[in-house]
C-alpha cells in the first residue's frame, strides 16, 4: 500500500506527513488561493 502510494506521489506523501506531523497545513497556502 505505502510503496503504491510512493509510486503515485513519490514527494508529495512524505512532504505532507512530515508537515501534518509538524501540525502545518502544506496544502493550505493553495486552497486558499484557489478559494479566494
Amino acid at each position: 500500500m505505502v510503496d503504491e502510494v510512493s509510486k503515485m506521489h513519490p514527494y508529495e506523501v512524505p512532504c505532507i506527513s512530515c508537515f501534518k506531523a509538524d501540525g502545518n497545513d502544506p496544502f493550505e497556502g493553495w486552497i486558499a488561493e484557489e478559494t479566494a
